[in-house]
């Protein structure tokens, strides 16, 4: 059963975890403002959910080295008007975030092969 890390608990999140968890999988989801019970109504129970902003790299790379996850989804992104009303925002979340959760996997990754090889 794959361990799964996925960022972003809203819509394509949520589904996603739902999919995921139908097939076995364990998920862990990542969220800035998670909505426990909309992730209920969506995957049909709740799940492990960690409150990280995926602009602060190193709360992410807490977060990545605690799941410890065989793969990783990347969902969050700051969308429509949240996005149209506060640019710079919609930047640093959809760009910076992308390229923090790239690189908390990455060094992830690294610690992973020094400890096992």
């Amino acid at each position: 059963m794959p361990r799964v890390l996925i960022t972003g608990a809203g819509l394509v999140g949520a589904h996603a975890a739902r999919a995921i968890v139908d097939s076995g999988g364990d998920v862990t989801l990542l969220d800035s403002a998670p909505n426990p019970a909309y992730v209920r109504r969506i995957v049909g129970h709740p799940l492990e959910t960690l409150k990280v902003d995926i602009r602060e790299l190193p709360a992410l790379i807490d977060a990545v080295n605690r799941v410890g996850p065989d793969v990783v989804v990347h969902t969050a992104a700051l969308i429509g008007s949240a996005a149209q009303t506060n640019p710079y925002a919609g930047v640093q979340v959809n760009v910076l975030g992308t390229v923090n959760v790239a690189e908390a996997v990455r060094l992830d990754d690294l610690v992973r092969r020094e400890r096992f090889g």
